[in-house]
């Protein structure tokens, strides 16, 4: 007989949890917390975060930006002050003045 495993996987305000996943292929503890995680950060998944998306365009300083990776944005013309956002997509351009970012990302916010 298998044994199951059963993890409660809750944000860390411990107000929104994650419902009963049953999936064969969870064999360790660790997987499945990665899947309930999953679901509560990611609203591709039905989590609990409702997101923004913004556009900005930036000289490009040389470092990768990456689809996926996560940076800090401060624009105070737009109220934002040290934002965590999910960069989704980046263009660089290429002209004779400069090389810029066109940067996508994606804010998650509470509902």
């Amino acid at each position: 007989m298998t044994a199951s495993i059963a993890i409660h996987c809750t944000r860390a305000a411990g107000d929104r949890e994650a419902p009963p996943i049953s999936d064969a292929m969870l064999i360790t503890a660790p997987m499945a917390i990665a899947r309930g995680k999953r679901f509560l950060d990611d609203p591709a998944q039905g989590g609990y975060y409702r997101t923004r998306q913004y556009q900005i365009t930036v000289p490009h300083r040389g470092s990768a930006i990456v689809p996926g990776a996560w940076v800090s944005v401060s624009a105070p013309a737009a109220g934002i002050d040290d934002v965590a956002m999910r960069v989704t997509r980046c263009q660089l351009t290429l002209t004779r003045a400069a090389v810029q970012a066109a940067i996508t990302l994606e804010r998650y916010e509470e509902p």
